[in-house]
């Protein structure tokens, strides 16, 4: 939590989830930990109930959430790039929500302040008012403007930070070959591997689960789409 290089700038991109964790901590060494707990129940009971709704199968659901569980443990420490995983859930689960385009604008600015990943919000919305406008253009009826507005307030809303517009640049940081980014797991491309026991195998065996889902049809083009991103 601290910055040592003089002179050097640094966008603190989490640092309403720092003020937030540090308040909790100042109230009980526990409490942190407890907070952290709250999210990762939030997040994992999204999951569940977005297979479910895939699926309509306890089973299924059941194991696709312990999949997930399984194989995201290693990122589900006090940080808060967990805030990106749940916002990322909390997206998949009102996408379908007639006034859904609403929630994106304060979700997104509230996201900027937590963590760099708002990205992949932007990303998600984004992809999902393509695939409604290429069925539009192809059924031949009106084009998903609210969609549409939703997303380019969402990318304005992300501008409502210390740092402005500026915070653009975050998710470009780790490609730049001097980035301490590039140490860290999640930023590095998944090994090939089917081994269980490591990120990579666990990562690969869910995508084989997911193609028989595909296979059986018991998906959507916009979850087809997402996953091939």
């Amino acid at each position: 939590f601290s910055h040592t290089a003089s002179g050097q700038g640094w966008t603190n991109h989490s640092w309403l989830w720092g003020w937030l964790f540090w308040a909790a901590y100042d109230g009980h060494a526990d409490f942190a930990a407890w907070f952290n707990l709250v999210l990762l129940v939030v997040l994992f009971a999204l999951i569940a109930w977005n297979a479910w709704r895939v699926s309509r199968s306890w089973l299924a659901t059941g194991a696709a959430t312990w999949l997930v569980a399984a194989t995201c443990h290693w990122f589900l420490d006090l940080r808060p790039h967990v805030v990106t995983l749940l916002f990322t859930a909390l997206l998949l689960s009102t996408l379908d929500w007639r006034r859904a385009p609403w929630l994106w604008p304060p979700l997104l600015a509230l996201w900027a302040n937590l963590h760099g990943g708002f990205a992949f919000g932007l990303g998600l919305i984004g992809l999902c008012a393509l695939l409604q406008t290429e069925q539009a253009v192809r059924r031949r009826q009106p084009l998903p403007r609210a969609a549409w507005a939703g997303v380019v307030c969402a990318a304005l809303a992300v501008g409502l930070n210390p740092w402005g517009f500026a915070i653009y640049e975050i998710p470009f940081q780790h490609l730049y070959t001097e980035s301490p980014f590039g140490t860290l797991i999640e930023w590095q491309a998944v090994a090939p591997s089917l081994d269980p026991r490591s990120y990579a195998g666990r990562f690969w065996w869910i995508a084989s689960f997911t193609l028989i889902g595909v296979l059986r049809g018991k998906t959507t083009r916009f979850s087809i789409a997402l996953t091939v991103v």
